[in-house]
């Protein structure tokens, strides 16, 4: 009798068990033919690692004392210099694959995390290994994978600084943050967070290691002196103005790509800004908890407002925003927000291979804008948050 009932439950769970395994080996075999797809779209472009090569050239010119903003395109701190020496010990083909490899790793992260918490664990294997394929043969890595750019490498520090904020480990996460200033100020904005949380202490510690760790730099590298030219430089949107605005995803780019007066579009740009200091006022009054869903809501908004209203925003910059923009559907139930985080989401994944410059950049600055109001009117909803 006790093998007549053991033995059908256990025969049911074994089928569910081998299902699961089953969906789980499905979806990652999309994932990695996603991975297959966009590694040789990216290894078949002529000017694979265009934005990585400047690195490695000022890592062989720290190497060997010459003036580091004396190597064309090279727009980083010297400390990136610095960190890129040990690299030229192999050649730059070797890095570049290397990196291009590193950067699959991190689409696949963004998407696995984004999804993490929509879904029960159970099921998040299979969830995270569509998200990780979909993400891949989106039109975002098509298009940036084969750049090589740091921004990638700095979206695994984005997504270890909000984990460590929304987890109450503050200096852990200034540390980090302060680090990637120091290769790349892309994450710039995150810095008032724990000044919202009036966190000032941790950031000021960390602050003070990276401004030694500059100043080091500064120290035992040439032709740091260029440094204030080359912000400047970045700040008037670097390489992507007049002709080639239509790969510049801010308001300004789109406005030029366009031939629109620059007056009606300053005013958007002032809203956007406008609108960030208003929901940071109601994330300081409301005293909502920094979880980990808000904390990257917040990264999100401060980012996008950045990207939107200032000068420079790049396509690459796109996948630092994704799991904040993707989390304002778990702190609020608006039929706005929903309608919002699903444009951007749409709009960030669907192929444009075919399609005009303008409208890859009119896509996805839609997209910029949708999640922006959706992180927006979720941080604003502090009744459900």
């Amino acid at each position: 009798m006790w093998r007549d009932r053991v033995a059908p439950t256990l025969e049911s769970l074994d089928r569910r068990r081998a299902t699961r395994v089953l969906l789980i080996g499905a979806a990652w075999l999309c994932a990695a033919a996603g991975a297959a797809l966009v590694l040789g779209v990216s290894l078949q472009h002529r000017h694979l690692g265009q934005d990585l090569a400047p690195i490695y050239g000022a890592g062989l010119a720290a190497r060997h004392g010459r003036p580091l903003y004396a190597v064309p395109n090279f727009v980083y701190t010297p400390v990136t210099a610095l960190l890129a020496v040990p690299l030229t010990v192999v050649r730059f083909t070797v890095v570049s694959r290397l990196y291009l490899g590193l950067e699959v790793a991190v689409v696949t992260a963004v998407a696995s995390v984004t999804v993490a918490r929509f879904v029960p664990r159970r099921w998040w294997p299979v969830a995270a290994g569509l998200a990780s394929a979909a993400l891949l043969v989106s039109n975002l890595s098509v298009h940036s994978l084969w750049l090589e750019n740091a921004s990638l490498a700095l979206t695994a520090a984005a997504l270890v600084t909000v984990w460590t904020f929304g987890t109450d480990r503050w200096l852990a996460g200034c540390v980090v943050l302060v680090l990637s200033l120091l290769i790349k100020p892309l994450l710039l904005p995150l810095v008032l967070i724990p000044l919202l949380a009036r966190r000032w202490r941790e950031l000021a510690i960390a602050a003070l290691g990276g401004a030694a760790l500059l100043l080091g730099s500064l120290a035992v590298t040439r032709g740091g002196e260029r440094l204030p030219d080359i912000a400047r430089r970045l700040l008037r949107g670097s390489v992507l103005v007049h002709r080639a605005s239509v790969d510049n995803l801010s308001l300004n780019g789109w406005a030029h790509t366009h031939g629109l007066p620059p007056g009606p579009i300053l005013l958007v740009r002032i809203a956007v800004v406008a609108v960030a200091a208003w929901v940071c006022a109601v994330q300081v009054r409301s005293h909502a908890v920094l979880d980990i869903p808000r904390t990257a809501a917040l990264a999100s908004l401060l980012l996008l407002a950045t990207f939107l209203a200032g000068t420079l925003s790049e396509i690459h910059y796109l996948f630092v925003v994704i799991p904040g923009g993707c989390a304002a559907l778990l702190i609020s139930r608006r039929t706005a927000v929903r309608a919002a985080a699903v444009v951007g989401i749409g709009a960030t994944l669907v192929p444009l291979r075919n399609l005009s410059p303008t409208v890859h950049q009119g896509v996805l600055v839609l997209a910029e804008l949708a999640f922006f109001t959706a992180v927006a009117l979720a941080l604003t909803d502090v009744t459900v948050g």
